[in-house]
């Protein structure tokens, strides 16, 4: 063994994390997209924190965040993507643009 082989990163253990940062599973608070400001904040505030800690990609975000919409929210998810689809406007992929419709 050299003395620089010491400082390198086991290539296997990198490829682990990757792989179990992807098999996470997330289980996002529901929202039920009611008129409550208070309990979007608080929805908006946990959703950023389990972001956070559980190191979630950009591209991930919308979708998992979409998934835990109940009720009402799911019908305004639902009809703004096909309105969006029907006016030839772009789907909603970044967790920025998200909020700011959610508002």
């Amino acid at each position: 063994m050299r003395v620089g082989d010491y400082y390198q990163p086991d290539p296997h253990v990198h490829h682990r994390k990757e792989r179990k940062a992807k098999d996470v599973r997330v289980n996002l608070p529901h929202f039920h997209g009611k008129d409550n400001v208070e309990t979007f904040l608080d929805w908006k505030m946990k959703v950023e924190q389990l972001f956070k800690c559980y190191h979630i990609s950009e591209e991930r975000k919308v979708p998992l965040a979409t998934l835990s919409f109940q009720g009402h929210a799911t019908h305004w998810w639902s009809t703004l993507m096909r309105d969006r689809h029907l006016h030839q406007e772009p789907t909603i992929v970044y967790w920025n643009d998200l909020k700011s419709a959610l508002r």
